[in-house]
């Protein structure tokens, strides 16, 4: 794609919104259902790029349906050994969001099986991806593929068979733009920072917003815009480049909605990515995969006039644990040598016998359904948190003073 593509494609787009609009007239009453769904994926985009880099067929999609302000991925930990890379070569938020539940099992169902026998497409170029194959029609995960050959061969599956539901990667973001700029040797100009003069990151989310205006486009010469539920979304992103979990900003990401029922120009407060399955199943009239302890809502407030309702942010809440836990497990290791309280605290913690508080972590995702829900799932985290916290105060304060914390009764 050269230069002068990329600059015309965001006109091309911004003036098809405007165009497709008007070209309706009176005539064709506008769809109140979604006939099909498309979750389209720009793999490693930071969730301040479209603003920061003046992504304008993103920013024109945001304008034309509804964004979501704080849009909240679950830890985006991308393990490939232990229990959960036994089933899982990609990050964890991709399983989550596509179950629609962070109580994964070994074969957790997807979206896309709620579909039944209609034709469901999955089309990104990264084989990681795989285990989020099982119900799709179609399939084709190549990583020899550019962002560009994922966009044709997506425009050909949906004049051929037009699918009920499709997933679309664009990995190139990530590959090419975010994980270079993560990976960068010292005295790289632009070492982790995505947004420095020369990052490859900017070339890459510009090719790919430039990409989306153009698959938008093909969308309304084909009347298949208006019918569709769209969602935009990434999988997590930090401004160092990748998604180093230990960094807040990784677990954000940009959240757009266009379709049937979808307010135009609307911002909703917050959002999590347990969030999408739901609401995509209430909208297409299909039954959420996983309806467990686990899964998320729906945005009732993606319609004109529905106001969004006070949520406990949960996923937020144990991602914010999860940074803790690892900082205060360092510290336990770091300092068991003057401490050696510290070291048996570690032993119990992994101890069932021994141990009696335990921490639900990226090391035991697999495990995260033994809780039940969520709601348990924080609510243990955090009394194991205090815990800690406590011991290490314990431990630490000098003799004769007063701990500035204690440990709960029963920690230990």
């Amino acid at each position: 794609m050269n230069m002068r593509s990329l600059l015309f494609l965001p006109l091309l787009a911004l003036s098809a919104c405007s165009s497709a609009r008007a070209s309706e007239g009176n005539d064709t009453a506008a769809p109140t259902k979604p006939r099909r769904t498309i979750l389209f994926q720009f793999d490693g985009l930071h969730y301040q790029a479209p603003e920061r880099l003046q992504l304008q067929n993103v920013l024109a999609l945001a304008a034309e349906g509804t964004r979501v302000e704080e849009a909240v991925v679950i830890i985006p930990w991308h393990p490939t050994t232990g229990e959960y890379g036994r089933y899982h070569l990609t990050s964890l938020p991709n399983p989550v969001t596509m179950s629609g539940t962070v109580m994964l099992t070994e074969t957790p169902k997807m979206i896309q099986q709620s579909f039944g026998g209609r034709f469901t497409a999955h089309i990104a170029n990264s084989r990681a991806y795989r285990s989020l194959d099982a119900g799709f029609t179609y399939s084709k995960l190549d990583p020899n593929l550019r962002d560009e050959h994922i966009l044709e061969e997506a425009k050909r599956v949906l004049t051929e068979e037009d699918p009920v539901f499709m997933r679309i990667v664009f990995q190139d973001t990530n590959d090419r733009g975010g994980a270079p700029v993560a990976l960068a040797k010292s005295g790289t100009p632009w070492k982790n920072n995505l947004y420095a003069e020369g990052s490859p990151f900017i070339k890459e989310a510009r090719e790919a917003d430039a990409l989306l205006g153009e698959f938008i486009s093909f969308l309304k010469s084909k009347n298949m815009w208006e019918d569709t539920l769209f969602i935009l979304q990434a999988d997590g992103a930090s401004v160092y480049g990748w998604h180093p979990i230990q960094f807040e900003d990784s677990e954000r990401i940009p959240l757009i909605f266009h379709g049937p029922g979808i307010a135009q120009g609307k911002v909703i407060p917050y959002a999590e990515n347990i969030d999408v399955t739901a609401t995509i199943a209430d909208f297409m009239g299909v039954e959420h995969p996983n309806p467990d302890g686990g899964s998320g809502r729906v945005l009732r407030e993606l319609a004109p006039d529905v106001d969004a309702p006070a949520v406990p942010k949960l996923i937020k809440r144990f991602n914010a644990g999860v940074r803790e836990y690892n900082r205060l497990l360092a510290h336990l290791v770091k300092e068991s040598p003057k401490h050696p309280r510290f070291d048996v605290a570690l032993m119990q913690l992994y101890n069932s016998y021994n141990g009696k508080k335990f921490f639900y972590g990226v090391d035991r995702i697999m495990e995260w359904k033994q809780t039940g829900s969520l709601e348990n799932l924080v609510s243990n985290n955090d009394a194991t948190l205090e815990c800690i916290r406590g011991l290490i105060a314990e431990e630490e304060t000098p003799a004769g003073q007063q701990p500035p914390v204690k440990a709960p009764e029963g920690c230990w």
